[in-house]
Parts: structure tokens; C-alpha cells; sequence
């Protein structure tokens, strides 16, 4: 018996319940499960979960957004927080986010345990997701998309200063994702008239290491022994996103970059942190010198806590049940 309605607010092309779907989700490296178990768990109580386009903010029960919206219409708001300040600023504004009953957020700074909750987004199903078959190993890699940001704590500039370096250095690093072969520019109001009009960007300059893009990343990026794993930003407590599980279930060592807490979450020994070197240069020298056991117990390290309580947090099951019991109660279903 269905009891209540509630809308699940996406983009375009997550429309019609693509967001749940199973096929998606596989080809997406299950990143969707979290989502697909937040409909499942809803359903168990009665609730039905679709997106605006089968029923919409204004008739249903309540809304969950998937960001901050434009304009939210809803009776009743809840939002997931998925980008950075640095992307969307008003996912991250106490002022803003007084218009919602609750926000499910991974930053910490704002975490209240009342109105605004402890969610982490970038949630997994651990039981479908296998780390790569060990095989032959070396270099670094790293794979992302061409973004450029002019707000403080950004890390674009930082993937730019590691690809800079490479590309002098005769050591094996190979660059993917989408946008390298296209210009950025250091001129604000230039990259947002690019970010903004169906014009094409003009090709940059050639990057010896840049090989294109991939459609499997975790299976090219074990080819590697070293992943870099730089988030889009630096400076927001607890914003950990898939970057560094990439690397995990890539069988990568991660050269991390992003929550200044990481090791509040994920234990240090599973990863090296670039913020504990000076310079690219020095941390290139440390990682050229470990050995086969250093690598080794960084591998064991990695398993160890992903089989253990503390990878709970990161679990699709643990996220999903805070914000279904958090709706639930607080709409009295």
C-alpha cells in the first residue's frame, strides 16, 4: 500500500527513473546503488520514489534534490549535497540552505545532527564492486576531466602542476579524460563565455602524456602503480568523493589531494598524501624509493579497511537508511 509520493529531482538525462536504473548502474561501476537503495528502502515503507517528470515537486509528499536547485517548489525540501563549494557555492551557504527541512551533507563544518546531516554521496555498494586483479604494475596515472575554477581552494591548478611536471620528467605518467586536447583560460569572464555558448573551444597545445579518452578507467588505471587522486577542491571538511576508491578498486596506491580530515575517515596508511610534501619533485622522489613490501603493506592497509567498520561510512546501506529514517520521521509516514 503506498502511503505517500515523493519526487527524486535529477538532471535531463537521469529522467524517467534512468537514475535507478540497474543497467546503469553496473556500466557505471555501481555508483548509482546508493540511490537505487534510497527508492528500495522508501518503497519498504510504503513510499514511491520517481523523478519530476512522473510526479512532479508541487504533487508529491515531499522532494529530495540532488543539489541546490534553481528554484525549489516542493512543501517539503530535503537536498543531497554532491558538488563543492567551489562548483555550487549555495549547497554550502547557511543562508541558502535555510529554505530545506533537512540537507544530507558530507561537510562537516556545517554538520548540526539536527537540520543538517552526515551524508557522504559518494557511497558505495561493497559488495558488487571487486578490486582489479593484481598484474604488472608501474607509473602514475591520472584521469579526469579539464575543469578550470577562480575560486579559492580549487585543485585544478594543482592536476595542471603534476601534468607540467611530467612532461619534462623521462618517468612513466600517462594523463586521460575529456577536454585535455581543448584550450582553458586563466581570463574569468573568457572561460565562462566558453562554459556557456554552443561555440567550440579552440584545440590547445600539444601534452606529450595526454592518451585520450577511456571508457573503463578502473580497468586502464590498473595498469599503473600509482593513481593520482586529486579532488576538485581542498578546503571543505570531509568532502572525500570517489577519487581515492578509484585507486582502491583500480589496485592503485592513491597520491590523494583534498579533505584536509581524510585520515579522520580513511586511515593513513592506506594512502600517500600530497599535502605532506613541499613540492611534486619530493613527493615523486618518496614514491620512487618504496619497496615491494612498502607497496605491499599499502595494499594490505587498503584491504584491511575497506572489510572493516570503519569503510561503513561509506557504505550505500549506511547512507541511505540515515536519510530515510531522517524523511520518515520527519514526515510522520
Amino acid at each position: 500500500m503506498i502511503k505517500a509520493k515523493g519526487t527524486f529531482y535529477v538532471e535531463r538525462e537521469y529522467l524517467n527513473n534512468k537514475i535507478f536504473s540497474n543497467k546503469l548502474n553496473e556500466k557505471e561501476y555501481f555508483k548509482y546503488s546508493k540511490y537505487i537503495s534510497i527508492r528500495k528502502g522508501f518503497l519498504k515503507h510504503g513510499i514511491q520514489i520517481d523523478t519530476q517528470d512522473i510526479i512532479s515537486e508541487e504533487d508529491s509528499d515531499f522532494t529530495v534534490y540532488l543539489d541546490y536547485p534553481k528554484n525549489p517548489k516542493a512543501y517539503k525540501k530535503y537536498l543531497i549535497v554532491r558538488e563543492p563549494p567551489i562548483i555550487i557555492p549555495k549547497n554550502h551557504s547557511l543562508k541558502h540552505l535555510k529554505k530545506f527541512d533537512k540537507i544530507f551533507t558530507y561537510n562537516d563544518k556545517l554538520v548540526d545532527g539536527k537540520k543538517i546531516i552526515k551524508f557522504i554521496n559518494g557511497s558505495y555498494d561493497f559488495s558488487k564492486i571487486k578490486i582489479a586483479e593484481p598484474k604488472s604494475q608501474s607509473g602514475y596515472v591520472l584521469i579526469c576531466r579539464n575543469k578550470k575554477s577562480f575560486r579559492p581552494g580549487e585543485c585544478y591548478s594543482l592536476r595542471n602542476r603534476v601534468i607540467t611536471f611530467f612532461e619534462s620528467k623521462n618517468i612513466r605518467f600517462h594523463l586521460y579524460g575529456f577536454g585535455w586536447d581543448l584550450k582553458a583560460f586563466n581570463n574569468k569572464i573568457i572561460e565562462a563565455f566558453y562554459n556557456r555558448s554552443l561555440i567550440n573551444r579552440p584545440k590547445s597545445g600539444f601534452i606529450r602524456n595526454y592518451k585520450g579518452t577511456i571508457n573503463n578507467k578502473r580497468e586502464k588505471a590498473s595498469e599503473y602503480l600509482f593513481q593520482f587522486s586529486i579532488e576538485n577542491s581542498n578546503n571543505t571538511q570531509g568532502y572525500i568523493s570517489e577519487k581515492i576508491f578509484d585507486a582502491f578498486y583500480s589496485n592503485n596506491i592513491p597520491i590523494y589531494c583534498g579533505a584536509p580530515n581524510i585520515k579522520n575517515f580513511i586511515p593513513e596508511d592506506c594512502f600517500i598524501n600530497m599535502s605532506d610534501f613541499s613540492t611534486i619533485e619530493e613527493l615523486i622522489e618518496f614514491t620512487s624509493k618504496l619497496t615491494k613490501l612498502d607497496i605491499k603493506n599499502l595494499k594490505k592497509s587498503r584491504d584491511k579497511f575497506l572489510s572493516s567498520s570503519k569503510a561503513d561510512l561509506f557504505s550505500t546501506d549506511f547512507n541511505s537508511k540515515i536519510l530515510i529514517n531522517e524523511v520518515i520521521n520527519d514526515i510522520k509516514i
